[in-house]
């Protein structure tokens, strides 16, 4: 998803520098956040990971379940959000609470925080989304580091800074290529390596690195005559 200048300026102005600076925010656990968004919520590899750890099921039955899928409109790469019921609510809402609260997608952990990377320096930077939320208060104050810590947010952001190499190096070629080139089965070997060819009960980093030489040698062999990239 792709912000505009004027997003970037509303960012940086509600950045929190660092762990010990501050933002008031109190979650009344409405669920009004789960319901009816307008934009779809983007997760990653890492996220569908442990949405499957902490349901107790498959990777592929998860994302098969939670998920829909579609190519991004700069990336041409396959990009899958949160699916939603009929009523618009967030498919693991159950009896307005969370199915897996403690191992949520980055995104809806941190919120009402957003995040960015500088593409300069590699940095995460996050900011106050608060106007965001429909049904918080703001009598409660948190430094950065006490919101991060809570939900476990060094660890996730470490997992999803490998996937995103991966998710990059696909992106990458496929962005050089018109979206009607990007066949079936190219994508069926996008979804192999970046969403469904892990297993809960391994390591997730040497996962990617496996998924990493898949890619290598089955997408960059197949389709490497179409565009002149590395995928690296």
């Amino acid at each position: 998803m792709s912000f505009t200048q004027d997003d970037y300026k509303r960012f940086m102005a509600n950045a929190l520098k660092g762990r010990d600076d501050t933002f008031r925010f109190e979650c009344k656990m409405c669920g009004k956040c789960c319901r009816r968004r307008e934009k779809p919520i983007i997760i990653n590899g890492a996220d569908t990971f442990r949405m499957a750890k902490a349901l107790g099921v498959p990777v592929e039955k998860a994302i098969l379940e939670h998920t829909k899928a579609h190519l991004g409109d700069a990336t041409h790469a396959l990009v899958i959000t949160l699916k939603e019921r009929l009523d618009g609510s967030c498919s693991l809402l159950r009896k307005g609470h969370c199915m897996i609260q403690d191992a949520k997608p980055a995104v809806c952990a941190l919120f009402p925080l957003g995040r960015m990377m500088d593409m300069r320096s590699g940095e995460i930077i996050y900011f106050n989304n608060q106007d965001s939320c429909i049904g918080g208060s703001t009598e409660k104050v948190w430094t950065l580091g006490e919101w991060l810590d809570m939900f476990h947010a060094e660890e996730t952001e470490h997992m999803s800074a490998a996937w995103n190499k991966l998710f990059t190096g696909i992106s990458a070629l496929t962005a050089k290529m018109s979206v009607k080139n990007v066949t079936d089965e190219m994508q069926a070997v996008m979804a192999h390596v970046l969403y469904f060819n892990y297993d809960t009960s391994r390591d997730f980093y040497e996962q990617i690195e496996e998924n990493k030489e898949i890619a290598k040698k089955t997408f960059w062999d197949e389709f490497h005559r179409k565009i002149n990239y590395d995928l690296r």
